[in-house]
């Protein structure tokens, strides 16, 4: 490990002294040097930078208003078939995004919000929502029937050569 040169930075010996563990190759600066040598993003970056997201997102959320109410039933199926495939996935140990799963876990949580508030709007309590949306999701045989699956995980899904198939 090379030695930290402080000739140049005019603190040389008074102000760097070496660290009471002898096995560390520390060596204590002062808080104005040790401050200068970080190289770290405004924090006014930071917040730009979560703010195009949330715009971004209000804009999804926007978009989702404009649908109707199969639409977002049909989107709600597809995200959670792909969570499905993607447990399936890291279940398998195959390399997967993870960021996949956050990322429609609160799309999912946005287009229910969306049902949710349409709901409200014509008056619809709670417990009769949770009761139309089990009887729906009855009648159509699960979400699971209703969805895309995405042509990613269609390999899933079919049986390839070689595999045996047992039918019950």
């Amino acid at each position: 490990m090379g030695a930290l040169n402080l000739a140049g930075s005019g603190l040389a010996s008074s102000t760097a002294r070496a660290s009471p563990s002898s096995q560390s190759a520390f060596v204590a600066l002062p808080k104005t040097f040790r401050a200068a040598t970080k190289t770290a993003v405004p924090m006014h970056c930071h917040r730009s930078i979560t703010m195009g997201s949330t715009l971004k997102t209000k804009e999804q959320v926007a978009e989702y208003r404009s649908w109707t109410d199969e639409e977002l039933d049909q989107k709600v199926a597809d995200c959670k078939m792909e969570l499905f495939f993607l447990r399936m996935q890291l279940a398998a140990r195959q390399e997967i995004k993870t960021h996949r799963f956050d990322a429609l876990r609160k799309t999912v949580a946005r287009l229910l919000t969306v049902k949710r508030e349409r709901e409200i709007a014509e008056g619809i309590k709670p417990r009769e929502s949770r009761k139309r949306s089990k009887a729906l999701e009855h009648a159509r045989g699960g979400w699971w029937k209703v969805a895309n699956i995405p042509e990613e995980f269609k390999y899933l899904t079919t049986p390839g050569e070689g595999d045996s198939v047992v039918e019950i």
